[in-house]
């Protein structure tokens, strides 16, 4: 079911790519979002809470608390790998965590 929603979320992210329309893309937008608000279901059903909440997690950070100077990085794939390491790193609190959160490291 993961392969489903990854595939359908990559054919919405396509069509964001290949439109130039406003609206169309903020449809598309919109659609992406509640896929992935029913993935995150499907994953608490399936015993995979933990997982649905870090899905969020993931785009709050992402999204959200981007440092600075990864603002500047266009490159999917380095970001991607950035943030990787930010979520490994088990002593720097997360967004939604009872610690105060204070973001990725500016580094």
């Amino acid at each position: 079911m993961r392969e489903s929603f990854n595939e359908t979320l990559g054919q919405i992210q396509t069509a964001i790519s290949n439109s130039s329309n406003t609206k169309d893309i903020a449809i598309f937008k919109d659609l992406q979002l509640y896929l992935i608000k029913k993935l995150c279901y499907f994953e608490k059903m399936a015993g995979f809470y933990e997982r649905g909440i870090g899905i969020f997690q993931s785009l709050a950070e992402l999204n959200i608390f981007l440092p600075e100077n990864m603002q500047r990085v266009h490159d999917k794939n380095v970001r991607l790998a950035k943030y990787q390491e930010f979520y490994e790193h088990y002593e720097l609190p997360k967004t939604g965590e009872l610690i105060t959160h204070t973001g990725w490291p500016d580094r």
